[in-house]
């Protein structure tokens, strides 16, 4: 029989805190802290790109709460469950820590080890099952072969971006690097939802090569910068693509 469950709605933040307590007490001072450090890079990394891989309503659902004000406003691991963290574990330990983290290599190393813990963890505590669990490897492997043709987008859209200077712009012609979902694609154009607020905007059609577009699909998130430049929506810096 599993242990008590601390937490009565089980959110990703939730269960984070829970497995960092359960931690603690057989943990050595050292090991203490480097569990804390990586939970606290995980909890950085599931609310800034957790919404990556919600679905329409999922993403409407985050974004409203998010844009939110004041107390109402509220995080994606304050929204959704442990089930929505399983697929982001091992984007985390290989790839978010290291290109969006200046930390240690103790850190790095040690930060898989942990995902497998926080993983078996999850299972002991029927947090998440079994099938869930093989479910978010079978994503994480699809994401792994998908990776290098995204760079390969990103590469050749960023080739077709054009540089300017955002202090020329106001707020209604110019949206800062942020994640973007694809909403429609055509042979050498395409369409990003934007949210400004907590309800959506399309923008398009914004122009690319057609071999771009021949591998974008819509729910791929499109991390840039956009710019209206004489009437027409442009690119003005890519970050990255992220297959859905």
């Amino acid at each position: 029989m599993s242990p008590l469950r601390t937490c009565l709605i089980p959110t990703i933040q939730c269960v984070l805190t829970e497995f960092a307590e359960d931690r603690d007490a057989n943990l050595k001072p050292d090991e203490h802290r480097a569990y804390r450090r990586i939970l606290f890079f995980l909890e950085l990394c599931i609310n800034n790109y957790g919404h990556r891989n919600l679905d329409a309503s999922e993403r409407a659902f985050c974004e409203k709460n998010y844009h939110a004000r004041g107390s109402a406003q509220r995080h994606f691991f304050e929204m959704f469950g442990p089930e929505k963290l399983l697929p982001e574990l091992d984007f985390f330990a290989r790839v978010y820590l290291k290109r969006n983290v200046f930390t240690s290599e103790r850190i790095e190393a040690k930060a898989p080890q942990v995902v497998d813990d926080l993983r078996g963890w999850l299972l002991e505590r029927d947090y998440v099952t079994r099938q869930e669990i093989e479910a978010s490897r079978e994503v994480s492997s699809r994401r792994t072969k998908l990776r290098n043709r995204a760079r390969r987008v990103a590469r050749l859209l960023e080739e077709r971006s054009v540089t300017v200077d955002p202090a020329f712009f106001n707020d209604r012609d110019y949206i800062d690097s942020d994640d973007h979902p694809i909403s429609r694609v055509d042979p050498g154009r395409f369409w990003l939802q934007v949210y400004r607020s907590a309800e959506p905007e399309e923008i398009g059609p914004l122009i690319a090569p057609v071999a771009a577009t021949q591998s974008l699909r819509v729910g791929w998130n499109v991390c840039c910068a956009l710019a209206r430049v004489q009437g027409r929506w442009r690119i003005v810096a890519v970050d990255e693509v992220y297959p859905n």
